[in-house]
């Protein structure tokens, strides 16, 4: 697994692991997040699709670092039953 990044080196329109230091009542943590920069739009944002919904940072709750997902198991064992 890699190490933790300054968010500024993140890839833009890839899922990743963030880090986010005050966000609202969730408080500090780890949360999967998006940088959405799709080309010719003028605001370039962080969205988590954590908890129920999906939703953007606000400007007072930034992420401050990032990692790329961590690679599979190398053994995945059979589901116990069907989802």
């Amino acid at each position: 697994m890699s190490a933790w990044q300054p968010i500024g080196t993140a890839p833009d329109n890839q899922a990743v692991l963030v880090f986010v230091p005050n966000w609202d009542h969730y408080g500090p943590g780890v949360y999967r997040a998006i940088h959405v920069n799709f080309q010719g739009r003028s605001d370039p944002r962080w969205h988590s699709s954590a908890w129920a919904c999906g939703r953007d940072f606000s400007a007072e709750c930034q992420p401050t670092l990032w990692m790329p997902f961590p690679d599979l198991p190398s053994v995945i064992p059979a589901p116990e039953a069907a989802c």
